[in-house]
């Protein structure tokens, strides 16, 4: 039973006790039903827009504390520009990373795609439009678009995806169902950097500050700070006793579907 479903119970549970409190005293004040609406609405907006709440559908949000085991995760791509020079940071650090790619720029970039897979980077789906009504569709249409983006990552590739990163981090109880009819994993984070809204400078010191063992921090391969952001957070962060790892290590949990 889910988060969501479970507040569901308890509100309903609530809801039948006030109804006999009011059969048998001499009344509640309606100003309790209303606090009682107010919060169960602030509460599932709150699940929409704090994906680490899990409310809506567990996503795997980090690996184990106790190791310095981090992961990298990279969004929106792939960047006819920016991805490789990505990938040439990368590859320089030999550190090896996600990457929640559009479908709709799978389809355009191709060989950019097969470069992310030849150099051992994970390959996840982030939906195959990324369009602002995606938080507003039916199941039905997230699945499509799931399954479509899907279906190019493994025309390029021959492995199918497993991963699947909601667009801008949100999920409802629609999204939630598409992705368990999918059968894929949600995969969120648990350092978000916020690199495509912030200097890179308040996205480095934000890095020194909250930076943990187990962590998946999203960052993005589309803007031109990004490397810069690589340049300073892996140096960091092996001086520091961390190790970089791909996300299916971190969480333990296999990438590509299995036939």
């Amino acid at each position: 039973m889910s988060r969501f479903q479970i507040l569901n119970v308890l509100y309903i549970a609530a809801l039948a006790f006030i109804a006999i409190t009011e059969r048998y005293s001499t009344g509640i004040e309606y100003k309790v039903l209303f606090l009682l609406f107010l919060s169960y609405v602030f509460i599932l907006f709150l699940g929409v827009v704090f994906t680490q709440l899990n409310l809506y559908v567990e996503h795997e949000l980090a690996g184990n504390a106790r190791y310095n085991e981090i992961a990298l995760s990279f969004d929106d791509g792939p960047n006819a520009e920016f991805t490789p020079q990505v990938l040439d940071k990368l590859s320089q650090y030999n550190v090896k990373a996600g990457f929640f790619l559009i479908g709709q720029k799978v389809d355009k970039y191709p060989e950019l795609v097969k470069r992310i897979d030849n150099e051992g980077h994970l390959i996840g789906n982030h939906s195959y439009y990324h369009h602002i009504k995606f938080d507003f569709m039916r199941s039905r249409e997230v699945m499509q678009e799931i399954e479509h983006t899907n279906k190019s990552i493994n025309k390029i590739i021959g492995k199918t995806p497993h991963f699947f990163r909601p667009p801008f981090g949100i999920t409802q109880p629609r999204i939630a169902r598409a992705i368990h009819q999918s059968k894929m994993i949600p995969v969120a984070w648990s350092l978000r950097t916020y690199d495509t809204k912030k200097s890179k400078f308040r996205v480095i010191k934000k890095l020194r500050r909250k930076l943990n063992g187990g962590d998946i921090i999203l960052l993005h391969d589309n803007h031109p700070e990004i490397i810069e952001i690589l340049e300073f957070l892996i140096p960091y962060a092996e001086n520091n006793g961390f190790k970089f790892v791909r996300i299916d290590e971190l969480i333990n949990q296999k990438p590509y579907e299995i036939s």
